[in-house]
């Protein structure tokens, strides 16, 4: 199994693209919710399951009780072997690239249902605006749990949306299909971060579809691991106009196969 550090990862693929490539995000930026020092033991992570009034189209309005379930396990079991046919949980995913410093959690803090039908989210500043309603609709949260630093913003939301996704951000297609999977910030699609209560705000989420492909099946943990890899450590994508840099080998390009987690064979 080849197992690589994240942040082993960055430091050549920044290298490698230098030249063709924007300079990318380093770790504990103005937009990381961590220093290097505090990239360090549990780090809890809320995750919100968002569902709707409509079925989309071909895939599902909610996400089941049962699925909630298997996400959980998905996201949090120590040495998940072969759960849903792939190898690791995210938890194990983070775990290692740490060499055993970072232990993410995963906690339910509750699901939201918004009107219509994920269709009609058709850009990032429209899941910004839902993404900002469902979690201020959120009650019995404690949230001081989800903030590390203790700067009274929440690290990162995880938000699991019915439904397939759209595998391409393209508008027309996403119209058609559902919603694109991605990391943002509030404020940087025109939102003011959301005040939960007690002084606690969200600013930075994470969109991930709960479907998989095609089927009726739970997504893999690649997207997952992609996207708080933006949202915690504040990484870069290594790819750039269908130009693979680190291709299979590296969770922040086109899969996570050579790292020895993922759903096999992507």
């Amino acid at each position: 199994m080849i197992r690589k550090t994240i942040l082993c990862l960055s430091f050549m693929a920044s290298t490698a693209m230098a030249q063709d490539f924007t300079v990318p995000r380093h770790l504990a930026t103005e937009w990381s919710p961590f220093t290097l020092e505090e990239m360090q033991g549990e780090v809890r992570i809320p995750v919100l399951f968002l569902n709707f009034e409509q079925d989309n189209n071909d895939t599902q309005r909610a996400v089941s009780a049962t699925q909630q379930e298997s996400w959980m396990e998905h996201l949090n079991d120590r040495d998940n072997d072969n759960h849903m046919g792939e190898d690791g949980s995210v938890n194990d995913y983070f775990l290692a690239q740490s060499y055993g410093k970072m232990n993410v959690v995963f906690e339910n803090v509750g699901s939201y249902t918004a009107s219509g039908k994920g269709a009609n989210y058709t850009d990032y500043t429209e899941d910004a605006k839902l993404v900002a309603k469902a979690v201020k609709s959120l009650t019995d949260v404690d949230w001081s749990r989800y903030d590390r630093n203790g700067d009274k913003d929440v690290d990162c939301l995880l938000v699991i949306f019915a439904g397939h996704a759209d595998g391409d951000y393209n508008t027309a297609r996403r119209a058609v299909t559902g919603m694109y999977p991605h990391q943002n910030w509030l404020t940087s699609r025109g939102q003011q971060k959301a005040d939960v209560g007690d002084g606690y705000k969200v600013q930075t989420y994470v969109l991930a579809n709960n479907l998989r492909d095609s089927s009726a099946s739970v997504d893999a943990i690649n997207t997952v691991c992609h996207e708080l890899s933006h949202g915690i450590f504040d990484l870069t994508d290594y790819y750039k106009n269908g130009v693979s840099y680190m291709g299979q080998y590296d969770a922040m390009c086109y899969g996570m196969r050579q790292t020895g987690y993922g759903a096999k064979g992507n």
